[in-house]
């Protein structure tokens, strides 16, 4: 096993050992295990589909008004960061005289714009099996995701404005999700993806995402994939008088051609700096090369404002 799958495997698993010791030391403390109070995480990095993003999957629950996110991949030679700016089609019709700017809308009339959130990355790293990627140089311009997500069931208003769905029920929050990750330099597949994303009430803190991948096609028949993923969020300690937000997540891509399958394992730690400024650092292991021009382990900084 060479060194970087070391320490992978050294960090993954010290993720899952502290996974397993959360309960029983709640107990001994006689208080109740912490991430029983957990709420839905607002995804303010990069969609997943952008190698960038410190998540390997993505959050149901959006900004309510708007968020700006900076992710800088770890050893990436080409610099490849992202800029990441979320907001709701319901912030842009208050922009352009559409809709009323108090929250929660003081009109039903708006609700269904509040549920339909928005998302533009400009940034981020090419693809791993890009052999012209070393020839050509590297322009932020050259990569865009953009991001549209449908909330079917969720609380987007808060308080007693909440849909009866979101407050009974197995489920949190569900999502449908679409996302087409592109490229301006004449390399680089663009990728186009939709996944249902839900987020469950019981057990409390599971994430689930379930989508199908298309690359474009050049020189052969369409390469596609279907993304099978789930994960687990912890409420771990207190930094800065707030909780430290730990999710261990993976998934499985399961490709056509005959191309092997990937697996995926994810270690995110979120510390919030302020009640609207949030750090992110995370490190992914795969069990393929070509997933990550880096190799099998990508290590991830963010740094996120959300305005809710």
């Amino acid at each position: 096993m060479t060194e970087p799958k070391r320490r992978a495997h050294r960090i993954i698993r010290g993720w899952l050992l502290l996974a397993l010791a959360l309960p029983a030391t709640a107990g001994a403390a006689g208080r109740p295990f912490a991430w029983m109070d957990w709420e839905p995480q607002v995804q303010t990095e990069a969609p997943s589909e952008n190698p960038a993003s410190p998540a390997l999957l993505d959050r149901a629950e959006f900004p309510t008004r708007f968020a700006v996110a900076l992710d800088q991949p770890i050893g990436d030679g080409d610099a490849g960061r992202a800029l990441t700016v979320r907001s709701t089609a319901r912030t842009f019709a208050a922009l352009f005289g559409g809709a009323p700017s108090s929250h929660p809308p003081e009109s039903g009339r708006w609700d269904g714009l509040s549920r339909v959130g928005l998302g533009a990355t400009l940034g981020g790293p090419t693809q791993a099996d890009d052999m012209p990627r070393a020839l050509r140089p590297r322009a932020v311009t050259n990569h865009f995701t953009g991001e549209l997500k449908l909330m079917l069931i969720g609380d987007t208003l808060g308080g007693a404005d909440a849909s009866a769905a979101a407050t009974r029920g197995p489920l949190r929050a569900l999502d449908l999700n679409f996302t087409a990750d592109t490229y301006a330099t004449g390399f680089g597949r663009d990728l186009y993806a939709a996944a249902c994303i839900a987020e469950t009430r019981r057990p409390r803190g599971l994430l689930v995402n379930l989508a199908v991948h298309r690359e474009e096609s050049i020189h052969e028949r369409a390469r596609r994939e279907l993304k099978a993923g789930a994960g687990f969020d912890w409420r771990c300690f207190g930094a800065l008088g707030r909780p430290v937000i730990a999710t261990l997540s993976c998934e499985e891509l399961y490709r056509n051609l005959g191309r092997h399958r990937v697996a995926e394992a994810n270690a995110k730690c979120d510390v919030p700096l302020t009640d609207q400024v949030r750090l992110t650092t995370a490190v992914t292991y795969a069990d393929r090369p070509e997933r990550y021009a880096e190799g099998t382990v990508r290590g991830s900084l963010g740094f996120g404002v959300m305005f809710r």
